[in-house]
């Protein structure tokens, strides 16, 4: 999974907001095949949901909040 993060500023020099691309690697008739690129907006972890599902993997941990991911698995 590749991620690459986006930083738009405005023309004052103050950073409006960010964004992430997430491009997952998937195997499809024996061949490796790059999905295409998914904006996902800073606090739109739910937007990630679907996709994730099927890869097995926490939200958080795709969005590196590991701090948020230790605090839950304690609670679990």
């Amino acid at each position: 999974m590749e991620r690459q993060t986006k930083v738009v500023r405005l023309k004052s020099g103050d950073k409006a907001y960010s964004y992430f691309y997430y491009r997952y690697e998937i195997w499809e008739k024996g061949k490796l095949v790059k999905t295409p690129s998914i904006q996902i907006q800073a606090g739109k972890e739910s937007a990630v949901t679907a996709m994730i599902k099927v890869q097995n993997l926490s939200v958080l941990q795709i969005l590196d909040r590991r701090s948020e991911w230790a605090k839950i698995r304690k609670k679990a």
